[in-house]
């Protein structure tokens, strides 16, 4: 029987198991906190006449997405597009059908334009504190001051 070890190596970092109970625990509580800020979906049709998909989402918007930007569906018939269901969590909506699955976040990118929506969803990264992440940023200002930009010929402090 394999001997019970304080501490586990993982990916050439040694952990004990106390500290991997606490960076389950943090990681659970941040994917519950992203959840609550990110919207998922809780409804969604085809509306054949409009020829479009309407997904509701938790945050009480509607989203409507022309057939015309999904061209997966392009193929499909009305009754197999009217088919469409959620999946779990309501991150995704899927066409059993048709084979053809796709995530709200990604719709919500391509309609609303990637440039503010992936913005506002990396901004809680770069807010993120970690063990890690607080020794590389000091071994980093352990190199000396950020360079100064130049701009213009003249010499500005960021």
């Amino acid at each position: 029987m394999p001997k019970k070890t304080d501490t586990l190596n993982l990916g050439g970092f040694e952990y004990t198991r106390a500290e991997l109970r606490t960076m389950m625990r943090d990681a659970r509580k941040a994917w519950d906190e992203a959840a609550a800020r990110t919207p998922s979906a809780v409804a969604v049709k085809y509306d054949h006449p409009t020829k479009s998909v309407s997904v509701t989402l938790s945050n009480r918007c509607r989203l409507i997405v022309p057939l015309t930007l999904l061209p997966e569906l392009s193929q499909g018939t009305p009754k197999q597009l009217a088919d469409v269901v959620l999946e779990p969590d309501g991150i995704g909506i899927e066409w059993p059908q048709l084979d053809q699955q796709f995530l709200v976040s990604h719709l919500l990118a391509d309609v609303c334009g990637p440039g503010v929506f992936m913005q506002e969803r990396g901004r809680p990264g770069g807010q993120t504190t970690s063990r890690a992440k607080t020794k590389a940023a000091r071994q980093n200002g352990l190199q000396g001051e950020r360079p100064r930009k130049r701009r213009s010929g003249k010499t500005v402090v960021s």
